[in-house]
Parts: structure tokens; sequence; C-alpha cells
């Protein structure tokens, strides 16, 4: 069918510039919003467990993080569907979409119980019950990112073994950001790599008698390319790598000493100064706007919502507002539980949250 369209109408079907992640995500919601409202039919749910454990593990963040999302959901009750608005006139907001609810639940735990910030902020648990006993390194976790990221990032300044890392095999699903920077640094294996890519990637057969850049092929043939190596394959060496990243960091990770509720009163009365035990969720930082989390003091932070933005497929910037709405209607929660205790009435929510929302400060 395309072959028989006039050539602007062919253009327009052709991939000239890549989809960001927010354009992706809104065509999808208008696709289903398409078949609610004219057919009737109601799309299901993301298979929010599964996915949920995959967030968890590209991430490498500890098993914890698992239920402590699944009960702050029993709290703020999200369905992980699509919020289809029945008024077109009704602007979504940042979490209508499923993905985005999930992720900004999995960002909001973990700065409930693994802080960016814990080199500076010393918090202490009760307990060597509770999942913030361990204190995250982050900073093993941003230098783990760095040496698998793209060629980009492995070629930068910061990197001291620039001809260690040229030597190293592109990545799967890493030539589509390369640049024409990046090209003047690669070795001539990652080249060959790269062409052949791009070969398979957007060079059609030469053998359809329809194909527009027959005559162009014609007069500079492409040899065959090479058959995949059965021995080598990507997706395993990408599971291979994540698990190894996992096992490093969680290798790193250092158990906190407990400091019981008795503890610290009797700290308070030996001392004569006032002594403030933090506990976990105490000088909770929150960001409203990307430029807050480019600040200086917010690297780990900014490198961490980067991550997840790119495994959820959404900018940083509507990660940031879905994590900012959340904790806004979690606040409200802790509001409403608060007055619901002090007039003697029944409290909102799902009891089952308390325990992980008593960190929240």
């Amino acid at each position: 069918m395309k072959v028989r369209l006039p050539g602007e109408y062919q253009r327009a079907l052709d991939t000239e510039t890549l989809l960001s992640p927010d354009q992706l995500q809104t065509a999808v919601y208008r696709i289903c919003a398409l078949y609610t409202t004219e057919f009737g039919m109601a799309m299901p749910a993301i298979n929010s467990p599964h996915l949920l454990f995959q967030y968890i593990k590209q991430l490498a963040l500890p098993l914890e993080i698992y239920p402590a999302v699944k009960k702050m959901n029993n709290i703020l009750q999200f369905n992980f569907t699509f919020t289809l608005a029945s008024d077109s006139r009704i602007r979504r907001n940042a979490t209508c979409y499923p993905e985005a609810q999930l992720m900004a639940l999995v960002v909001f735990a973990t700065k409930l119980g693994y802080p960016f910030d814990s080199d500076v902020v010393k918090r202490y648990s009760r307990s060597l019950g509770e999942p913030a006993t361990l204190r995250y390194d982050w900073k093993k976790w941003v230098e783990l990112r760095k040496q698998g990221n793209s060629l980009v990032d492995s070629t930068s300044p910061e990197v001291d073994d620039d001809e260690r890392k040229s030597k190293l095999p592109l990545q799967k699903g890493q030539e589509i950001s390369i640049t024409d920077v990046d090209i003047f640094k690669m070795s001539n294996e990652q080249l060959d790599q790269y062409m052949d890519w791009y070969q398979r990637t957007y060079t059609r057969s030469a053998e359809a008698e329809d194909n527009v850049n027959k005559d162009l092929l014609d007069m500079f043939p492409l040899k065959p390319l090479p058959a995949a190596d059965p021995q080598r394959d990507p997706e395993r060496e990408r599971e291979e790598t994540q698990l190894n990243r996992l096992k490093e960091v969680q290798a790193a990770m250092r158990p906190v000493r407990p400091v019981s509720d008795e503890d610290a009163r009797q700290l308070q009365l030996d001392s004569e100064t006032p002594v403030e035990v933090k506990r976990p969720g105490s000088h909770y930082l929150q960001y409203r706007s990307i430029e807050e989390l480019s600040l200086p003091e917010s690297k780990i932070a900014k490198a961490f919502y980067e991550a997840a933005a790119e495994v959820a497929c959404m900018s940083v910037e509507r990660l940031v507002k879905a994590v900012w709405q959340i904790e806004a209607k979690m606040d409200a929660w802790k509001s409403e539980k608060k007055r619901a205790e002090r007039f003697g009435e029944g409290e909102p929510g799902n009891k089952d949250g308390d325990e992980d929302t008593e960190m929240i400060g």
C-alpha cells in the first residue's frame, strides 16, 4: 500500500525522528481512549506485579521495595489503568498513565526507605526488623550505572580508561543514541557493529522490484550481514549484567545500629544539649520541578530519577510531577488520619499501610 501512495504521503509514513517517551505514552493513551469512547472496550490494567519486579531488578533496588509499594498502593488505591477523562477538555495529569503510577510509587518507596542523603543525614530504625536498618550505598549505585550506560557516558571525560571503554562492544539498543561526536571515539569493531545495525534497520532488500532505493543499492551493493553467533545471546548478556550489578549493590549495603525509643529517651536524658534521633522518613526531600532536581546537592537523586524515567518510558519532568502528586496525596491522607484520630472518627485508608507510612516525615 505504501509504494502506491504519492511521494508526500510516503514521506509522512517514514520515520525521520525518534519518538520521545512522552509522545509514545500520549499515542498509546489516545488509542485506549478511542477504543473506550468509540467502541465501549475497557482496557485492562497492566501486569503490575510482574512489571514492579522488573522495575526493581532493572534499577538494582532491594526487594523490600516490593511489599512497600504494595502497602502504599493500599492507601492510594491506584488500579494501574489509563485514567480516561470523560470530557476532552479535562487536562491529563502525570499519573494518568499506569506505568507512571507504578514507577512513581517505586520512587516514593525508595526515597522513604533508602534516602539519597543517607551519607549526610543519619537515620536510625527502632529495631533490626525494619527494612531501613540497611543503608543503601548510592555512590556505588551511580558508579555501576555509569559503567553500564551508553557510549556517550562511557567515553566522557569523567571516565579515566577511555581506551578500554572504546574496545567494548555496543550494547543492544545503544546504537540509536549514537551521535556524530561518538563516532570519532569508536573503535573499528564498534564502527562495524554500528554499520551492520544501520544496514539491518534502515536499508531495504535490493531484490524488491518496487524498492525506491534499488537504483542506489545497485550502484553501491552491500555485502550480506554475517549470521548471528548462536553462542552470544544479547538478552541473556543483559540479564547477567543486571544480576551482577544487583549483587554488587546488595553487597555494598551496610547495617545501621538501631536505636529503640527507650534508648533515644535515655540518650536525651544523659545529654546536656537536646539530641534528636532521626527516624527513617524524617527530613524527607521533595522535588517539585526538574530545576530543584538539577541542584548540585541533588546529584544522586537526579541520576536515580533519570534511570527510573528511562525504565518506565517517560520523561524525567513527568516522573517528577508524578512523584510529587503521590507525595501530595500521601500528605493529605496523613492529615486526614491525624484529624480522624483526634476526633475519634474512623481512620482513612487501609491499616496495612500504617507500618510504612510512619516513616514519612
